[in-house]
């Protein structure tokens, strides 16, 4: 749910894969009731859907550069030793989005894993994968494991509140207008900070 304005991503892993006569039906129903929602990734074969892309690895480690332009099937991935991500002319935009785990590297709640503290990201480790997600142009998605009995664990709760301070204090004000404007006493533009 995207600030009220309902779902904001409807996750097919790897996109829909079934007959061509599901695919239809599944299209048609994220045409015709979720019009605003950005759908899914590998999606070359919904003609409505809203694609976005996954950049290729769960490190939330987007390749540069991403132009979030693609070709028609959102497939470009590319690698940093090519051309990063997407192509600066493509066709389609397909928004790279960057999956990551609280837990390296589990996605659901187990008692055996989650008693362990030594696999949580800690906060400053949170930070770094925001500033190398979102920070490149990708969107970043951070899972959440709710227990057994539907809750969160409280140290997960406690790191997501702490990355969320951290994300306060990054962009709590503007670089360029917090900037003195000033270099040796001589003013330039704040297209230069």
């Amino acid at each position: 749910h995207a600030h009220g304005r309902g779902l904001a991503e409807l996750w097919f892993d790897a996109g829909v894969k079934q007959s061509s006569e599901f695919v239809q039906r599944v299209n048609d129903f994220v045409r015709d009731r979720l019009p605003q929602t950005a759908t899914c990734h590998s999606c070359a074969n919904m003609k409505d859907a809203h694609a976005v892309s996954w950049m290729g690895n769960e490190l939330t480690e987007m390749p540069y550069p991403n132009w979030n332009a693609n070709d028609g099937t959102c497939s470009h991935a590319g690698t940093p030793a090519e051309s990063g991500y997407g192509v600066p002319d493509g066709t389609r935009w397909c928004p790279a989005h960057c999956d990551a785990v609280l837990r390296r590297h589990f996605w659901f709640w187990n008692n055996a894993t989650y008693n362990e503290t030594g696999n949580l990201n800690t906060v400053s480790r949170l930070l770094a994968m925001h500033l190398t997600s979102v920070g490149r142009g990708c969107n970043m998605i951070l899972d959440m494991s709710p227990t057994d009995t539907g809750l969160l664990q409280q140290n997960d709760v406690d790191t997501y509140a702490g990355f969320g301070k951290g994300i306060d204090v990054l962009y709590r004000k503007s670089l360029v207008a917090t900037a003195s404007g000033k270099d040796n006493g001589k003013s330039f533009p704040s297209c230069r900070i």
